[in-house]
């Protein structure tokens, strides 16, 4: 499947109250990686929160729910 993850640095606004993947909240970024998240997130969620502001193409198979490498470009 293809993903685009956007950052928002400000939002206004009711955000929604739920989604087909739970509740939904606000989270600290540094708690993020405590949530029950995919496997695979934690390869790519650093790139989303560093300081380097260049958009990045990754490639993250899987077999059977389980990543099998991570690969990425900053573009």
């Amino acid at each position: 499947w293809l993903a685009f993850i956007f950052l928002v640095h400000a939002f206004s606004g009711e955000p929604a109250q739920a989604s087909n993947e739970g509740p939904l909240q606000w989270v600290d970024i540094d708690k993020i990686t405590s949530l029950p998240i995919w496997e695979g997130d934690r390869y790519f969620l650093p790139l989303v929160f560093d300081d380097d502001p260049r958009p990045f193409h990754g490639f993250l198979p899987y077999d059977h729910d389980r990543p099998l490498g991570w690969s990425y470009t900053r573009i």
